[in-house]
């Protein structure tokens, strides 16, 4: 009996190790299965999230216009790594906006005058930004051409002639070229309720006669828009003032909390952006991420130095041959807060907060 019983204590062993056996493998056979799964539910959520990202960039980017020749055919020209800060970048911006009356040149957008020429100067740490104007009845040494006010170079000649009449100018080497519609401004300032800027009402490097007003984004446009018989200094120190209330006012704070109106702020920009062929995508993006987290204190905006010469009683402006070649050093150097404090904060657009 004993021997029986042993026996059946075998067969039934034998039939629940194959019994487990059975089991462990259905259990092996779903592992793998369950395994696909999840790795074909994380591909899906990845090719989501790319979709996501990627699309809505394609998109910004395709809006940008291109530039060509803004550097062809330019000599002598400065020496960046002798004058200017290394790792620093210099972007030659000129504003526009859209008049019936203007003829289209071959490389400004169609029906657009140009109404500013800024400097851009972004500090090699990245800490650190300038934004120059130079108004444009000041007379310059045209790049080949004479001399005649700055603002007439944009609207008859080439790109590269504006970029060479500007390095000339200032004695900085200019990295890059771009043209902005402030319609882009006029567009971010309706979709965020309006903006509290100032106006100024010039006199050569001192303002006077500001007025401070919650404006539309039509109010903006009139704003930096030239006017027959007007003060350029003092328009200069009004667009100055507009960008400092948009890019580091009210907008700044909302920004960094919602998604959507950094997506609508970099949809209006890039609608209505140009920049030189050389200026590759990713170079533009490495940029903005890099100065996405600059505060007020960090930004500066300042007219260069210029006197005022009074023609009917409105300034004319003529460029400080005395001043203006320190003041242009000090920015190729990252030192424009050295250069103000020792100058009375010449030419210095206060913050309209």
């Amino acid at each position: 009996m004993r021997g029986a019983e042993l026996f059946d204590g075998g067969r039934d062993q034998q039939i629940a190790d194959s019994t487990a056996g059975r089991e462990r493998g259905r259990v092996q056979e779903g592992r793998p299965r369950r395994r696909h799964v999840k790795t074909a539910l994380v591909a899906l959520v990845c090719l989501l999230v790319a979709a996501v990202i990627v699309l809505p960039v394609a998109h910004l980017i395709g809006q940008v216009d291109r530039i060509s020749g803004a550097f062809d055919g330019l000599a002598d020209r400065p020496d960046d790594s002798a004058t200017a800060e290394a790792g620093s970048l210099d972007v030659l911006v000129v504003g526009v906006t859209r008049s019936a009356d203007t003829q289209p040149t071959s490389w400004l957008p169609e029906a657009r005058q140009a109404v500013s020429v800024m400097v851009m100067h972004f500090d090699a740490d990245r800490r650190g930004a300038t934004a120059v104007g130079i108004p444009l009845d000041v007379k310059v040494n045209v790049y080949g051409d004479g001399t005649r006010s700055l603002g007439s170079v944009p609207d008859v000649g080439e790109p590269a002639q504006l970029v060479g009449t500007v390095e000339k100018l200032t004695g900085l080497h200019i990295d890059h070229l771009a043209v902005l519609d402030w319609q882009a401004f006029s567009t971010l300032i309706d979709r965020v309720g309006g903006v509290d800027m100032s106006t100024t009402g010039g006199n050569g490097a001192v303002s006077f006669g500001g007025i401070r007003m919650q404006a539309t984004g039509k109010d903006a446009l009139k704003a930096v828009t030239p006017q027959r018989g007007g003060d350029s200094v003092a328009l200069t120190q009004s667009q100055l003032g507009l960008m400092d209330a948009v890019v580091d006012g009210s907008l700044h704070q909302e920004l960094h909390k919602s998604p959507l109106l950094v997506y609508n702020f970099l949809d209006a920009l890039t609608e209505n952006l140009a920049v030189d062929e050389e200026w590759s995508t990713p170079s533009m993006a490495r940029l903005f991420l890099s100065v996405w987290n600059l505060r007020s204190g960090d930004m500066k905006y300042v007219t260069v130095p210029v006197s005022c010469i009074k023609v009917r009683g409105q300034c004319r402006p003529k460029l400080d041959e005395k001043a203006a070649p320190g003041f242009w050093s000090a920015v190729a150097q990252d030192r424009t807060d050295e250069w103000l404090a020792e100058n009375n904060n010449r030419g210095r657009v206060e913050s309209s907060r």
